[in-house]
């Protein structure tokens, strides 16, 4: 206690709160860093290191708000590029983009790029991605996996690679639709028109949806790839 007593009183509050930080105590630097700040030390860096703990806590939300304050005081590339990491990170897709709009260096185009993909803005997003020269994932349009879908149940699925819910989208569509007819041919109309509503149309459409459910997710992988590769904070 005695040594750790010594240690506090010789150095200042911030360099305390660095050696807690390079401890990977980063729950009581954020506190020390505060404190820094009160007490009139260096602001910029204490502002810098909380945002860093948080992010290493993976508190993201909190991270970005320091590392806004901390934007607008600096402006430095690197607070940028953390403060859109961590905006993207707690799905705010569109105020990281607006942090990165404009910006003309490679990783800033990358996370813009990223930001625009994860909120949907593919053509955007693979745009921007193939002038960088990045491999973009190549998948079947929208109209490949719709109109085929309508004739075979499932095909979306089968062209995505995901065999097995392809295959269970047709089976049961098809039996459902099978129920529904041999329903109809014996007459029995109530029977039919429930197994229609709540089995068949169930199916034949959802089998679509599942296959844009699974292209979507499949883009959004990619994109979330990126942001591991290129941000190795």
């Amino acid at each position: 206690m005695a040594v750790i007593a010594l240690i506090i009183y010789t150095l200042t509050t911030l360099e305390f709160a660095d050696t807690l930080f390079y401890e990977g105590d980063y729950f009581n630097a954020i506190t020390e860093y505060k404190r820094a700040i009160y007490l009139g030390e260096n602001k910029e860096h204490a502002l810098y290191r909380i945002g860093l703990s948080y992010e290493k806590r993976k508190k993201f939300s909190l991270a970005a708000k320091y590392f806004g304050e901390l934007a607008f005081l600096s402006g430095k590339k690197d607070v940028e590029y953390h403060l859109a990491y961590n905006l993207i990170k707690t799905g705010k897709y569109r105020e990281a983009s607006l942090v990165l709009e404009g910006n003309e260096d490679t990783l800033s185009q990358i996370m813009w790029a990223v930001s625009k993909g994860l909120s949907g803005h593919f053509r955007k997003a693979d745009s921007t991605l193939t002038l960088l020269n990045i491999n973009v994932p190549s998948l079947p349009s929208d109209h490949l996996i719709r109109y085929p879908s309508y004739i075979i149940p499932g095909f979306g699925l089968f062209i995505l690679g995901d065999i097995k819910r392809g295959f269970l989208s047709l089976f049961f569509t098809t039996t459902t639709g099978y129920l529904t007819y041999y329903l109809l041919k014996h007459k029995r109309y109530p029977e039919a028109i429930v197994t229609f509503n709540t089995l068949f149309l169930r199916f034949y459409a959802g089998n679509i949806e599942t296959a844009f459910m699974l292209k979507r997710k499949k883009k959004k992988d990619f994109y979330n790839s990126l942001l591991r590769k290129y941000t190795n904070f």
